[in-house]
């Protein structure tokens, strides 16, 4: 199955919705697509656009051309491939962008033919090296985007989809060839600005009308026989998202090194610590559950849930390969607290087929045991647990006491006992110490934070909570909601 995936979406940074701006009464897309249709080696052409709502008008379009469309992550476009291309069954991938109204169909079958007559010798190649930029094909082995989708780590990586493949010469083979003798690879034929919009546009009001599927010859013809052409604006080089993706790459990197230093580690797992959640009801009586902002505390002593789930995600984001877990219970008839965080956390773009749930838990020592099992059982050598900064003395202790604190739980000692025996490493870390290198921003609201009556409240309980643990008296009479309740902050 030969299958040609076109990524697409509205939200360009330099030209807005360029994919839908109409040439001659049609949206650039669709110009596209029908070109791309007249293909004689695809068997199926995908649209793959966004979730975002914005993007709506694409999967509509894809509809009335009578192409499919896949919905996957914005920034994620490698991933957005791979689900694509999975979900079709293509054993052979065609990557093709929606900035490229003059798709050419002879580049493109003489391209997969290319591959094609070398199948099982080269896992990547390319449009002709000496063709205009524009008319920009890719050709691949589901194999070899399967490989880049587990390995490829960095933003560039992510967001271009093929880096990976001819970054990496050494693990794929490559087909770099060229066509004729002639070298056009200067054209700039993308539309990426206003500029180049207006010089595409000229192009199809000058050919369309006579030869609605002019060819790449055609259009070179026109160049040559009309300069003036050439006097239409145009800037850049089609390729100045890559260039600033590998600028993104070294902070990407730099990040990292940190996140690693502070945690000791490059975890397999993540565990989100979570029950500072929310209810609400709307004016129109729709009931939805969120994570507890800074600005408002609960009965569970959770001053601040959502600096959690931005923590865990920067971290996801930076260690591809880890696993999150969301904890906890949250009341019967109710989503728990670890489906709320779950859906959070796939809102920010966090693949779902990386989380998984931890429900039985009802406090922080249920936590620590429901997450000691699935540890075990998973066999994650290196587990990192986000939390609240002022959380980490109490749920070290907890940790570090567990078994004096629920002898009477058989299996929860068991499994403590199995993964110290098998060296399994766990640290608490706190969001406090991520999110300023995720945001700025953080630093002056979590010392704002650390400055309010709440959060010394908060700093008493948890000191108080340290007591019990140490003294054995941990879980022994409840404490009543009322007293754990810290109010609001501003």
């Amino acid at each position: 199955m030969i299958v040609c995936i076109i990524q697409a979406r509205v939200g360009s940074t330099r030209l807005p919705g360029k994919v839908l701006k109409l040439i001659l009464g049609k949206p650039m897309l669709l110009h596209q697509i029908e070109r791309v249709k007249r293909s004689r080696v695809i068997d199926k052409i995908i649209i793959a656009t966004t979730t975002k709502n914005e993007d709506d008008p694409i999967e509509s379009l894809a509809v009335k051309a009578g192409v499919f469309c896949f919905r996957g992550s914005e920034h994620d476009v490698l991933d957005r491939y791979y689900q694509a291309a999975k979900g079709a069954q293509a054993d052979i991938v065609i990557r093709l962008t929606g900035d490229c109204p003059m798709s050419d169909p002879v580049v493109i079958d003489e391209t997969v033919e290319y591959f094609m007559n070398q199948y099982g010798e080269i896992d990547y190649t390319s449009k002709p090296t000496n063709y205009p930029e524009g008319l920009d094909v890719e050709v691949f082995s589901f194999d070899a985007l399967s490989w880049a989708w587990n390995d490829g780590v960095k933003p560039s990586e992510r967001e271009h989809v093929t880096p990976y493949m001819y970054n990496h010469p050494e693990i794929f083979n490559l087909g770099i060839w060229g066509s004729g003798t002639d070298d056009f690879s200067k054209m700039h034929w993308s539309v990426d600005t206003a500029e180049d919009f207006m010089f595409i546009t000229k192009i199809f009001e000058t050919l369309y009308p006579s030869n609605n599927f002019f060819s790449k010859e055609d259009i070179l013809t026109l160049l040559q026989e009309q300069p003036e052409f050439f006097l239409t604006p145009k800037s850049g080089t089609g390729y100045e998202g890559y260039v600033k993706s590998l600028k993104e790459d070294e902070e990407f990197q730099k990040k990292k090194d940190i996140y690693e230093k502070i945690i000791g580690f490059e975890p397999d797992a993540i565990f989100l610590f979570s029950a500072g959640t929310v209810r609400e009801i709307g004016e129109d009586g729709l009931i939805t559950y969120r994570s507890t902002k800074k600005n408002e505390g609960d009965a569970f002593g959770i001053l601040w849930g959502e600096a959690r789930v931005l923590a865990t995600a920067e971290l996801l984001m930076h260690f591809s390969k880890a696993i999150v877990v969301t904890t906890s219970f949250r009341a019967p008839n109710e989503p728990s607290h670890a489906e709320i965080i779950r859906d959070e956390l796939k809102n920010i773009s966090i693949d779902s087929n990386r989380i998984f749930l931890e429900e039985k838990s009802k406090d922080t020592l249920s936590q620590i045991g429901e997450s000691l099992k699935l540890i075990v059982n998973k066999k994650w050598q290196k587990v990192a647990i986000v939390t609240n900064e002022y959380h980490i003395p109490r749920v070290t202790a907890m940790y570090e006491h567990f078994q004096d604190l629920v002898p009477q739980d058989e299996e929860a000692v068991d499994t403590i006992i199995t993964a110290r025996s098998l060296g399994i490493e766990i640290v608490f870390v706190a969001a406090e110490s991520i999110l300023p290198y995720h945001d700025k921003k953080f630093t002056a609201i979590i010392e704002n934070v650390k400055k309010s009556q709440e959060y010394r409240k908060r700093l008493l309980n948890e000191k108080r909570g340290l007591e019990m643990v140490l003294s054995g008296e941990y879980g022994r009479y409840q404490v009543s909601n009322k007293d754990k309740y810290e109010g609001e902050v501003y």
